[in-house]
């Protein structure tokens, strides 16, 4: 704990933080959170993504807001492949809907009030800025309703300004790396 000042953590080791903290009491901590949404046999082994909060996981996203997923040119949810089994069968959010985003930072702050530790950021991983990450990364299809890489980083950015504005806690998007090489700008914007 003395050497290091930072970390990035799912939620459910806020114990393990408590012992870090009390070693190295300036550490500072992300909270890991996944942009898919797991699947819901996956939730036992998979704690890091906000369908895991409350009862509101993927089967209620599916049965009551469908539209906030993304489908593929099939009219299929958007899941990733087994090629990366942790993200096995995991789906993906429509970045642009705005009641998503909400939802997305409700969640967000439920965890932050329940939680026994402080979380100084949030980070989120999968953060996608190139539409073939969908299909190269994750072995999923394409999202339809972003027809270029243009589109789906503006939806990308309006989640993280609406959330960013709901959250009491800076975020960290862990975008991926050819996004952020052919696109230094959108780099720079996150």
């Amino acid at each position: 704990a003395l050497n290091f000042d930072h970390g990035s953590v799912s939620a459910e080791v806020e114990d393990e933080i408590a012992i870090i903290r009390k070693y190295n009491p300036s550490f500072k901590t992300s909270m890991y959170i996944d942009s898919g949404i797991h699947p819901e046999k996956n939730l036992e082994t998979f704690s890091n993504d906000i369908g895991n909060v409350d009862d509101e996981n993927i089967d209620w996203i599916i049965k009551n807001h469908p539209d906030w997923l993304l489908k593929d040119k099939n009219g299929d949810f958007l899941r990733a492949g087994d090629g990366t089994p942790a993200l096995a069968g995991e789906y993906w959010p429509d970045p642009g809907n705005k009641e998503f985003q909400k939802w997305f930072a409700i969640k967000i702050n439920t965890i932050l009030n329940q939680s026994k530790v402080r979380w100084d950021t949030i980070l989120i991983d999968q953060f996608f800025g190139k539409i073939d990450n969908y299909t190269n990364y994750a072995g999923s299809g394409e999202p339809i309703k972003y027809k270029d890489d243009r589109s789906l980083q503006k939806a990308q950015l309006d989640f993280l300004q609406t959330v960013s504005k709901l959250i009491n806690r800076p975020i960290i998007s862990n975008l991926d790396g050819t996004a952020s090489l052919d696109y230094p700008d959108f780099f720079i914007e996150v």
